[in-house]
């Protein structure tokens, strides 16, 4: 998902080494900032939440937080499906994103 074991470490990894997430986190964010760019003489604000997941043998791990195991997915008609106890984080950039 992340690409190359080396691939977040170093600065100048080809676009095609890198993995799918790092892509559509680059993508999310540059797509931000043309909105912003786009509608500047309008008050648009984002905010982007993040949580990593694993599901493995039916098991659900949340990645940012490993001692949280068998986290149960739930749904709610109002906001969908979700992980209950995931922790989620507050990111504006691709550094936030890989620390």
């Amino acid at each position: 998902m992340w690409g190359p074991a080396n691939s977040l470490a170093e600065e100048n990894v080809a676009k095609e080494q890198q993995g799918l997430t790092p892509r559509v986190f680059e993508r999310l964010f540059a797509r931000i900032k043309e909105e912003q760019t786009k509608h500047s003489d309008q008050q648009l604000n984002y905010q982007c939440n993040c949580s990593f997941l694993e599901i493995y043998n039916e098991q659900v791990t949340d990645l940012l937080d490993p001692s949280q195991r068998n986290l149960q997915i739930r749904e709610d008609v109002k906001s969908g499906v979700y992980v209950e106890n995931l922790t989620e984080n507050q990111v504006s950039t691709m550094e936030d994103v890989t620390q």
